[in-house]
């Protein structure tokens, strides 16, 4: 799979991330600084949707949540 570094948090918790080929993805529940792998759910003329598989390198921020319902 590709890995992606994500820039920033944008509107609705999207994290914003661009291809080599200038595609813009929307990827959900990252944050700034990560790198992930992503699956493509949504495509668009000019972006795209997308969640994340895994996450190669995380936030130094990022914590498991306490909810057991919740990731």
């Amino acid at each position: 799979m590709e890995k992606i570094l994500i820039k920033k948090v944008v509107n609705k918790g999207f994290g914003l991330a661009n291809t080599e080929d200038g595609q813009t993805l929307f990827i959900r529940k990252v944050l700034p600084g990560e790198k992930v792998t992503y699956e493509i759910y949504k495509r668009k003329k000019h972006f795209s949707y997308a969640n994340h598989r895994d996450i190669v390198s995380p936030h130094e921020g990022r914590i498991t949540p306490p909810c057991p319902y919740y990731d």
